[in-house]
């Protein structure tokens, strides 16, 4: 079974590594893999073609990938 994730879960996950964080330390001190992260970004930067491309992108709002 998948772990569903909030959108500000997400979303502060992807700012931690905008801020400076590596995406391996803020996913191992969250408790979530390095590929869930990682996803989490690159859907968030829209790379990846998946349904929720758009909601990533709107949760993020003017936050800079």
């Amino acid at each position: 079974m998948h772990k569903r994730f909030s959108e500000e879960f997400k979303k502060s996950a992807i700012i931690r590594v905008q801020n400076g964080e590596s995406q391996l330390s803020v996913a191992n001190s969250l408790g979530i893999s390095y590929k869930t992260h990682n996803r989490w970004i690159i859907q968030a930067k829209g790379q990846m073609p998946s349904e929720n491309v758009p909601y990533l992108k709107k949760m993020l709002g003017d936050a800079r990938l």
